[in-house]
């Protein structure tokens, strides 16, 4: 059924392949309802600084809903035209024409994957794994085909998402993505308002935000966190993964008149980014966006024996920085009531964010734009 449908797509393209391409950017995204920061941002300095150029974005996302994945697969004609007619393609995840399609040899495609790290193994890095695809649909849907450049935030980190996109080291491109530009700036209107929301029950505290990566199922480990919280001393954060409904549903009902805990799905972990004091997290990208700010980074990895059989890890925290990780609460206590070792922050700086941190959406949109020129 696979093979037919794609054989379909193919056929249609073949006449909208003959559309004129145009002096045009294409961001295409189905990670989210709406624009995400890093699309926004890029979008802003393209039209900023680059008005001759059109840039276009097309955002839809699959709701696991019948209707919406038939509505979908009419959405994807539209990309088809977008690519099309465009000099350059930009995407932020796996996008099914993108990769199944051949296209124009004009027509080239970035990859600026919607994460700044590869923790956690990814893509082809899973396939055949239980948390993974198949091999057999992965190889079917071209999974990460066709992409010209790969964006990534250092050299360690590109060699793992050359083995997620199974792509040659040759199409990376050293460079952070624009929500860095997001995140340092702390005066964004949104911080000020978690930060007032905060006050009313902050008193001299400071702010621990727990951020943990998405689970398809099971727990999140807050019940055995919440006990080993010192809450005379921190108001605790827990911002689930947006996709993450389950645990964000129960931890709401069962602790919604706790004035210890805020349960939040509507701020964006870049914005408790900017308000918190420490941040806790588990085998997220966080931990490295978390890296422009300075704060104290914490990794609560209680399940990490059975992510690493069912997903894989790339980057192993109680191995590869067991001064500032643990397995178990008590532990993480332990590493909260002591001094912090600033060494070890420093060092994941070093190996997973050699790229620039500042003014990222305008090197990124020099970058896009000087490939349209090019061509």
């Amino acid at each position: 059924m696979l093979r037919v449908g794609l054989f379909v797509l193919k056929g249609i393209y073949v006449p909208i392949k003959l559309r004129k391409t145009e002096n045009r950017i294409t961001i295409i995204s189905r990670q989210d309802r709406r624009e995400s920061i890093d699309i926004r941002l890029l979008r802003e300095a393209i039209n900023s600084c680059y008005p001759d150029i059109d840039c276009r974005v097309l955002v839809k996302f699959i709701e696991p809903r019948i209707g919406s994945k038939i509505a979908y697969a009419f959405h994807m004609i539209t990309q088809m035209k977008a690519i099309a007619s465009s000099k350059v393609v930009v995407l932020d995840g796996y996008c099914i024409v993108a990769s199944v399609l051949n296209h124009k040899p004009e027509t080239r495609l970035l990859q600026m994957w919607h994460s700044m790290a590869a923790i956690k193994q990814f893509g082809w890095q899973t396939v055949g794994l239980p948390g993974g695809s198949s091999e057999e649909i992965s190889e079917i849907m071209c999974m990460h085909r066709n992409y010209d450049w790969v964006l990534a935030p250092s050299q360690e980190t590109g060699r793992y998402f050359c083995r997620g996109f199974k792509c040659h080291k040759s199409c990376l491109r050293i460079m952070a993505l624009p929500r860095l530009d997001y995140i340092r700036d702390t005066e964004s209107r949104e911080a000020s308002q978690l930060n007032e929301m905060c006050s009313k029950i902050r008193g001299k505290r400071e702010i621990l935000l727990y951020a943990p990566t998405f689970r398809k199922k099971g727990t999140i480990g807050t019940e055995k966190l919440f006990k080993c919280i010192d809450f005379s001393r921190f108001l605790l954060v827990v911002r689930p993964h947006p996709l993450d409904t389950d645990n964000h549903n129960s931890l709401v009902d069962r602790l919604s008149l706790d004035k210890n805990v805020i349960i939040d799905s509507k701020g964006s972990s870049f914005d408790w980014l900017k308000v918190c004091d420490r941040i806790i997290t588990d085998y997220s990208a966080l931990a490295v966006e978390a890296l422009v700010t300075g704060k104290p980074v914490y990794f609560y990895v209680f399940d990490i024996d059975e992510y690493l059989e069912k997903v894989g890890l790339n980057v192993n925290p109680l191995a590869e920085m067991p001064e500032i990780s643990a397995k178990s609460p008590e532990k993480l206590k332990i590493l909260i009531d002591e001094d912090y070792d600033y060494d070890a922050l420093a060092e994941i700086r070093r190996r997973y964010l050699t790229a620039e941190t500042e003014d990222c959406s305008l090197r990124l949109a020099e970058f896009i734009c000087s490939k349209v020129e090019e061509s």
